[in-house]
C-alpha cells in the first residue's frame, strides 16, 4: 500500500486504528524522514492489526523489534511500532498514553503535555546511554525552565513514576537500551521479571568469567 503524503496516510489510519506519535511530532512534516535520518515513533493498541492495516514492511527476522517502513509516494519511510504489553513502557503507562491521546490540529495523535513530559524525561533518561544536551535543552524548557541536572531530573521521574504505580519494565525488543545505572541511581522500580532477567545475564556472565578463569589456572 502506498500513500501520495503523510498527511493521506495519517487520514487513512485515524479511523481504523486506535495509535499515538510518542514524541516529536513538533517537526512535521518530519523532513528527516525523506532522508532516512529518523522515524516515526508510534504506540498502538495492537501490533499485528497496525501493521496489517498500513501493510508495514518489517527491517528485521525478530518479530519482537520494533523497525518498519511504509511507502509514501517513491520513498520508504521508517517507522517504531510499539504496542500495549511490549514493556516498552510499563503495560499501566502505555494503557494511560492510549487513553489520554489528543487529536493535534495538523491531523494524527499525540499525547497530553504532562504524559509527554514524563515519557520523554523517561526515553531520554533510561533509553539512552547517555542524557544528551538536546533533550537537555528539550525537557529543561518543558519543566519551567529550572535548570535541572541529570540526578534532579531521575528524581523528578521516580516521583512521578511512584505517583503512578509505573515501573521499568523488561522490553521484548531486545534492541531497546536500559540504562541501569540510572535506574539504580534514580531508585525506580523494577518488573519482577525484570529482575529475573537481570540475574539471569548476570549469572551468565559470572559462568563465563568462572570457566575462563578455571582455563587461566590450569
Amino acid at each position: 500500500m502506498t500513500w501520495s503524503s503523510l498527511d493521506e496516510f495519517f487520514d487513512y489510519i485515524n479511523n481504523r486504528v486506535e495509535y499515538v506519535i510518542l514524541r516529536n511530532w513538533e517537526a512535521y512534516p518530519f523532513t528527516n524522514l525523506l532522508n532516512n535520518q529518523d522515524d516515526i515513533d508510534i504506540l498502538c493498541r495492537d501490533k499485528k492489526d497496525f501493521i496489517n492495516t498500513i501493510e508495514a514492511v518489517p527491517l528485521h527476522h525478530d518479530r519482537n523489534r520494533g523497525n518498519y517502513y511504509i511507502n509514501i509516494g517513491d520513498q520508504k519511510i521508517r517507522i517504531d511500532i510499539r504496542h500495549i504489553g511490549d514493556g516498552y513502557y510499563c503495560r499501566e503507562w502505555e494503557e494511560e498514553i492510549l487513553k489520554n491521546r489528543i487529536l493535534d490540529v495538523r491531523g494524527f495523535y499525540i499525547l497530553n503535555s504532562e504524559i509527554y513530559g514524563f515519557s520523554l524525561l523517561y526515553h531520554a533518561l533510561i533509553q539512552k546511554p547517555q542524557f544528551s544536551s538536546l533533550y537537555y535543552k528539550k525537557l529543561n524548557i518543558m519543566f519551567g525552565n529550572k535548570k535541572r541536572n541529570e540526578i534532579e531530573f531521575l528524581y523528578l521521574l521516580k516521583e512521578y513514576m511512584d505517583k503512578k504505580h509505573f515501573y521499568v519494565d523488561y522490553p521484548l525488543d531486545k534492541a531497546v537500551f536500559l540504562n541501569m545505572t540510572n535506574i539504580r541511581t534514580g531508585k525506580l522500580k523494577i518488573n519482577r521479571d525484570l529482575k529475573k532477567q537481570l540475574f539471569r545475564k548476570i549469572f551468565r556472565v559470572y559462568n563465563r568469567i568462572s570457566r575462563l578463569y578455571g582455563k587461566i589456572i590450569r
